[in-house]
């Protein structure tokens, strides 16, 4: 990373996403990066060894040493699992001791669960991409279930969970954006990239629960239409967005979205 940056260094062109900045996204560091933004919530991930964790389990660790604050409910993944591979919420030290006799791994992200059960016992979990410092809509999840991400939530077989997204999409520059304009003014200016998208959920108290933060998140506008007629204008919407900061960028302004 470091010869990385030296070539960074008075580049001729413009640099987009710099690999420096987005390394502050990773899971165990974008809680340090927004530590303190009012109306923003992202409880603390560390990262922490096999070893460690049967300490908690045998009793020579406590949580609070592993994890700031740290109580139970607990969420546990391996390190570089992806779309709730291992990942796990645990109540107590004996759920965590069944999960370690069938661990294979040999790091583990380690945080606080958050419970951001909403209206009718739902969970809600959005998907928004931050372009040029704007947030726009690009999916919303609904289901029972805590561990959710669109392809398991059953949108496409629930016409009332699609309803939700799709006037989640009218209504979102009016409103949820409005609500949390200030967490997402200071996300993006302490992430200070270009682009990049976050998973996240409201508190029943109104706060922005943040899961995670990437540039790589799948963001696209392939859903059927006949089950999705609102997707598409949405989805374009993003896409001139994302297209438009390029062409800032590059010294070609073109008509904004």
């Amino acid at each position: 990373m470091e010869q990385l940056r030296k070539d960074l260094e008075g580049h001729p062109v413009p640099v987009l996403l710099d690999p420096v900045k987005i390394q502050a996204l990773s899971r165990d560091r974008l809680w340090r990066l927004l530590e303190g933004v009012p109306g923003l919530l992202i409880p603390p991930t560390v990262r922490t060894s096999l070893n460690d964790l049967k300490g908690l389990v045998e009793g020579r660790r406590a949580l609070e040493d592993l994890l700031p604050g740290g109580v139970f409910p607990v969420l546990l993944r391996p390190m570089d699992s992806h779309g709730g591979k291992g990942l796990a919420r645990l109540s107590g030290s004996d759920e965590l001791a069944k999960y370690l006799d069938q661990a294979q791994g040999e790091e583990y992200y380690l945080s606080r669960f958050i419970d951001y059960r909403g209206m009718g016992g739902l969970h809600r979990k959005l998907r928004i991409a931050l372009i040029g410092g704007r947030a726009y809509a690009c999916h919303m999840a609904v289901a029972e279930h805590w561990m959710l991400h669109y392809l398991n939530a059953g949108m496409d077989s629930d016409p009332s969970k699609r309803e939700e997204e799709a006037h989640l999409f009218a209504t979102f520059d009016t409103d949820f954006a409005i609500r949390h304009a200030s967490a997402l003014a200071a996300l993006c200016a302490r992430a200070d990239l270009e682009y990049f998208a976050i998973d996240c959920a409201e508190t029943r108290d109104g706060e922005l629960l943040i899961f995670e933060a990437d540039t790589a998140m799948v963001v696209h506008d392939m859903d059927p239409p006949t089950l999705y007629p609102y997707k598409g204008p949405q989805m374009q919407k993003v896409f001139r967005a994302f297209r438009d900061m390029l062409g800032r960028a590059a010294g070609q302004e073109r008509p904004g979205v």
